[in-house]
């Protein structure tokens, strides 16, 4: 299709697009990986704690956001770029910011970062407790 044709058949209603070179998903995996690799060793792993509260996961663990449209944690670790629920109490996440190596956070600190974990969920939500509120 030319330019102008994609534009009318994106703006005109739905559009079904489908890869059907393995070779071609393959090597955009690839340069991908590059990619992701360098962004996350260039991360600092940071260990959460969850104090007097518990977290979740979901079937998309990993969350990754914009730090500057959405600060979660306390002043300093506004950097935080993504986060892995290892157990209900402890919470691996990878920053840019300096600071420890551990972080311990209150109740209202942990139900933010839940919040954000399940507005990502695709469909579950798993929760070590029987009622959960966002």
């Amino acid at each position: 299709m030319d330019p102008e044709e994609s534009i009318r058949a994106l703006t005109g209603g739905k559009v079904r697009a489908v890869q059907t070179n393995r070779g071609w998903s393959l090597g955009m995996m690839g340069k991908m990986l590059i990619f992701f690799q360098q962004r996350f060793m260039g991360m600092r792993l940071l260990l959460m704690h969850a104090n007097d509260a518990f977290f979740v996961t979901s079937d998309c663990p990993v969350a990754v956001h914009d730090p500057a449209t959405m600060p979660l944690l306390p002043q300093g670790f506004q950097s935080l770029e993504m986060r892995f629920p290892l157990s209900r109490e402890y919470c691996l996440a990878g920053t840019y910011s300096p600071g420890p190596a551990r972080l311990e956070l209150d109740a209202d600190q942990v139900r933010n970062l839940n919040g954000f974990l399940v507005r990502q969920a695709d469909r579950f939500v798993y929760a070590p407790f029987n009622l959960f509120r966002v």
